[in-house]
């Protein structure tokens, strides 16, 4: 049941989050003619989201629905705050985006736990449907949001947004209510064989340490996927600096990019279960950055860009399902799978920081960051097979004492 809810929170938060919050660099950018000043946002933004994780961890996943209805807080004020930037306040403003926004979107961590929590033994169909239960929120916002911040006042946007995001999370609160007492409920699930080695300090020694170096091997392969998270960003302040500054030219690519998301997540959760995926996602890793590359120089035909990303998008579904689909398959195993959900979170923000952190010395920067975007996609197609070998290699010894790794 609160898979069900939590689909429907998924669709309601992101409509919310999306329809001001996905164009704040934009915003920045219109209000400050700076690009240093979009880039730099973009940049300590996610490093204090990181700091934020480190924090409210914890938190999240012991009482995760309370986090997604205390994150209205941030919201509404962040969202007010975006209002500051067409006055002579607009550094403040920047600054109260800043943190404001930074706890609301380090509580949507919470949703992944939940997920954690009650998707056992369900199928890559599944988290795929529940990927597109995403998508669908962000592509209505998008749409919807570019097309409101071209004709109307920015603050019915907020308001309208709120009320969205509220409509979604009372379902889930009231949920978790009902299951007060309910000593399984929110709790991770592990192995029994983890469990029976809880008593034995070499197995536990032993444990310590594969853990960390399976986390640390899927913490590099996700900053390397993760470089996707700032390609929308990138391309939307390019075409700002190559063109007149349009949301919804913005809003049409990125609903391309997260539309084909959504739809190749389905196909690729079915397929999953039916084959071996390996090859094509490698084959997408590779297709996938040699388009992020070419992108740059089709700046000025908006309906290649549109469609060069719609099938960057479909290709990063079959990517990233494969690796969520492993990453917790394998962690869960181990008993870590909280600390591979918080992880994954991590290496996002961290990878969206470095994007920018390679723009803020100026718009020449725009070009060989596209690059490097690209070039870590096609690297993580030769990394990611390895890492999937390497990391079963781990477990079997692990579980079956081959490997006593002392």
């Amino acid at each position: 049941m609160q898979l069900k809810l939590l689909n429907l929170y998924r669709v309601a938060a992101k409509i919310a989050a999306n329809l001001v919050g996905a164009f704040i660099a934009l915003i920045i950018y219109q209000s400050t003619n700076s690009f240093a000043w979009a880039f730099t946002y973009v940049a300590v933004f996610n490093f204090f989201k990181i700091f934020l994780h480190k924090v409210l961890r914890k938190a999240c996943q012991r009482r995760p629905q309370l986090m997604l209805l205390l994150k209205t807080i941030p919201m509404l004020l962040y969202s007010f705050s975006v209002l500051l930037l067409d006055t002579q306040f607009k550094v403040l403003g920047i600054f109260l985006i800043l943190i404001f926004k930074g706890l609301s979107d380090t509580l949507v961590m919470a949703v992944e736990f939940i997920y954690s929590y009650n998707s056992d033994n369900k199928s890559s169909t599944a988290t795929g449907f529940t990927r597109l239960m995403d998508i669908l929120g962000a592509v209505i916002a998008i749409l919807v949001g570019g097309l409101l911040l071209d004709n109307i006042d920015t603050w019915i946007v907020i308001v309208l947004s709120c009320v969205i995001y509220v409509i979604g999370v009372i379902p889930l609160c009231i949920f978790a209510l009902k299951q007060r007492g309910n000593k399984a409920f929110n709790q991770e699930s592990t192995s029994n064989a983890i469990e029976s080695y809880n008593t034995n300090d070499l197995k536990r020694h032993q444990h310590k340490f594969i853990s960390k170096r399976v986390l640390s091997r899927y913490f590099l392969a996700y900053i390397l996927l993760c470089s996707y998270d700032a390609v929308i960003t990138l391309v939307g302040l390019y075409i700002f600096k190559e063109n007149v500054c349009l949301y919804s030219q913005v809003a049409y690519i990125s609903i391309a990019f997260h539309g084909m998301y959504g739809i190749g997540g389905m196909i690729a959760g079915y397929l999953d279960q039916k084959k071996d995926l390996t090859y094509v996602v490698v084959l997408s890793y590779v297709v996938g950055g040699i388009l992020v590359c070419t992108s740059p120089f089709l700046i000025n035909y908006i309906w290649a860009e549109i469609l060069l990303y719609g099938a960057v998008g479909f290709m990063l579904s079959f990517m990233s399902l494969f690796l969520y689909s492993r990453l917790m398959t394998r962690c869960k195993i181990m008993g870590i799978g909280n600390q591979a959900l918080s992880n994954r979170e991590i290496s996002s923000y961290l990878a969206q920081a470095l994007a920018a952190m390679f723009c803020i010395p100026g718009a020449f920067m725009f070009i060989p960051t596209f690059f490097i975007l690209g070039i870590s996609s096609i690297a993580n197609g030769y990394f990611v097979p390895k890492n999937e070998e390497v990391v079963r290699r781990y477990l079997v010894d692990y579980l079956q004492n081959n490997n006593m790794y002392q």
